[in-house]
């Protein structure tokens, strides 16, 4: 196998030897010598994520990483990581899966476990009116009955 090697002007004598060994040009790309394939130029990189993980149903991290390394020598994790975190198919699929929080409120009997709500309705151009509202947990029973006052006698 015959490596075609360009010399960078700039670059010191010992880099360059560490580079003939682990790089090579091949029709005008940077191939890795270890495991035979292209090297992914920062410039690409948005295109490359675009092709492996939009275009693929938004797979995770690993599924995209493996998809990219069937063509590519090395993927960075680190910036695949931030693609995907600043993707917005991707953030809404991760909220949408996200378990409620809080306990269930669980009943047994029949007004065993009620939840009032006092409503005023005193900013509307009808006046002051006041509501007040029960709802059984256990029968769904919903009851409403208007008030004179919020206050307690």
């Amino acid at each position: 196998m015959t490596n075609n090697y360009t010399i960078i002007p700039g670059i010191d004598a010992k880099l360059k030897s560490q580079i003939k060994g682990l790089f090579y040009l091949k029709n005008n790309i940077i191939m890795c010598s270890k495991k035979n394939k292209p090297i992914i130029i920062l410039s690409e990189l948005d295109e490359i994520f675009k092709k492996h993980h939009n275009d693929k149903n938004h797979t995770g991290v690993n599924t995209t990483i493996k998809s990219i390394e069937t063509i590519y020598a090395t993927v960075p994790v680190n910036k695949l990581k931030d693609y995907i975190k600043n993707c917005e198919v991707c953030s809404l699929k991760t909220t949408l899966l996200k378990a409620p929080t809080g306990k269930a409120i669980k009943s047994t009997a029949v007004w065993g476990q009620v939840v009032m709500d006092l409503i005023d309705f005193s900013s509307t151009p009808d006046g002051e009116f006041k509501l007040i509202h029960f709802k059984d947990h256990f029968s769904k029973f919903t009851y409403a009955t208007p008030l004179i006052s919020k206050q307690g006698e």
